[in-house]
């Protein structure tokens, strides 16, 4: 039906919006974390966000991040 390189194509265009879906989902989850925790990035969220897609390391904020943060600002 399609000639090889339209397929070839087609499949490079989705997996480029795979990727930017993903990477805005990663965004949206970064930004709802607490501030604590976010003040800690060295990027900007987006860029946080792509990284964290693209090296496919999504890491987990858990309530001890949360807690250790907010005792790292209490103490200085």
């Amino acid at each position: 039906m399609f000639d090889k390189r339209v397929s070839q194509v087609l499949e490079g265009l989705n997996k480029n919006y795979l990727f930017l879906i993903a990477a805005e989902k990663e965004a949206e989850r970064l930004r709802k974390l607490p501030s604590v925790i976010r003040e800690q990035f060295k990027k900007k969220i987006a860029h946080t966000a792509i990284e964290h897609v693209a090296f496919d390391n999504i890491p987990e904020y858990s309530i001890d991040d949360v807690e250790s943060a907010e005792e790292e600002i209490v103490e200085s």
